[in-house]
């Protein structure tokens, strides 16, 4: 249990839970606020935050689903704003960081399966060779 604890992929996990719980907060601070529109931030920290127990958990799917929410957040901005450069920014610049991070760090986070046995050879089979 203690080396899942300092694992990569608890760490990463635990900080984009983290990320969704701030995305979280602040949408919750922002509802009072009748010229801010907080469902924005309120569906993608619920979502990040399902993310980061899906990557500390079964970190193939956490990306995948990452991708996902990233995708949606992207599509969302560009409706809403279309190519306003002042709003885009702001909306995006944390997940997009964030990605590109989990990105370079997939391989240490979630290592791909090797085949287990003995190997396959392909190719023609070898000749036999007589004195």
């Amino acid at each position: 249990m203690r080396d899942y604890l300092l694992s990569a992929r608890f760490a990463c996990g635990s900080l984009t839970l983290l990320i969704g719980l701030s995305f979280l907060t602040g949408a919750l601070m922002m509802g009072s606020y009748a010229a801010v529109d907080h469902r924005y931030y309120l569906a993608i920290g619920a979502a990040l935050c399902l993310t980061g127990i899906t990557i500390a958990l079964i970190s193939r799917i956490g990306f995948m689903l990452y991708g996902v929410v990233t995708a949606a957040a992207i599509g969302w901005t560009l409706f809403k704003f279309g190519l306003d450069l002042w709003q885009l920014p702001p909306h995006l610049f944390a997940l997009l960081l964030w990605g590109g991070i989990l990105f370079a760090l997939r391989d240490r986070i979630a290592p791909r399966a090797r085949a287990v046995g003995p190997r396959v050879r392909t190719g023609p089979a070898p000749r036999n060779q007589q004195p």
